[in-house]
């Protein structure tokens, strides 16, 4: 039998604190003493193995710990302790004794990073060499199909609107326009006026209640890129939740990618 013991700090992060995860990868284990198969996640993100009280052998022995989990979202949760747990890998038979903290919670129970590579669950490659890179010619039926994407004159746009909700006790604020230098006027108008072409602005002249400055940094080649700095409009939106997807949710989804591209946000 295998022993795989894990140590770690006061406080250790996990990729996240939840009660259900889907879209994971996992290994199926046998705990010993108890015959009781469950589902482990295996998770990149997690520095310690994890298991819920409710799945704790009662022969196991509970040992207090003073390490706090928190996730990459804030989240805490408090172990009430450290225990050895027997488990036998359905897959190949072998048998392992992990050292897991418990938690009273139902989250989901993860493996650790070191675990789960001496376990022979995940290969983590130090030094990545990638061969046989092929670039994919413009006359490719690919870029044919799918011109729009590549064209380099064109501004790129996501389908749909995006609405931003405004607190509702904030007070509407009107910026003054900025001077700009007489140097810069000629390139400011064409860079706008090129926006404006290519769909990525419009010309307002009713009065609005929010008023952002214009500011002109200047680019390495020396064109002018125009933008706004709504510090005041920022503060009084209403934050939208979004939970970022992290490797591990992305990484079955590039099982069989063929063709990668990458994304120029040099109109951003």
């Amino acid at each position: 039998m295998d022993q795989i013991v894990e140590g770690g700090s006061d406080t250790d992060t996990i990729d996240q604190i939840t009660a259900n995860n889907t879209n994971k990868v996992s290994a199926s284990m046998v705990i010993l003493n108890g015959n009781r198969q469950v589902q482990l996640q295996v998770d990149t993100g997690s520095a310690r193995n994890i298991l819920p009280h409710s799945l704790l052998p009662m022969t196991a022995e509970l040992r207090p710990v003073s390490t706090m989990l928190a996730s990459w979202t804030g989240n805490k949760v408090k172990p009430v302790g450290e225990a050895a747990v027997r488990m036998r890998n359905t897959k190949d038979g072998k048998k392992y004794k992990i050292n897991f903290l418990v938690v009273r919670e139902n989250l989901t129970p993860i493996l650790g990073l070191r675990a789960r590579e001496r376990m022979g669950l995940v290969s983590i490659n130090r030094e990545i060499t990638v061969n046989n890179i092929v670039a994919i010619a413009m006359s490719d039926p690919m870029i044919t199909e799918f011109a729009d994407v590549f064209e380099e004159n064109t501004i790129g746009a996501l389908p749909g609107e995006q609405c931003l909700t405004v607190s509702q006790d904030a007070q509407p604020s009107v910026s003054p326009p900025r001077r700009y230098p007489f140097a810069v006027m000629d390139k400011l108008k064409q860079a706008l006026e090129s926006m404006k072409q290519k769909g990525a602005i419009c010309r307002v002249e009713e009065p609005s209640e929010w008023e952002s400055n214009l500011a002109t940094p200047q680019k390495p080649n020396g064109e002018i890129r125009p933008c706004i700095n709504p510090s005041k409009l920022n503060k009084a939106l209403e934050r939208e939740r979004y939970f970022m997807p992290t490797i591990d949710d992305i990484l079955p989804m590039l099982q069989n990618a063929k063709v990668f591209s990458v994304v120029d946000l040099k109109s951003g």
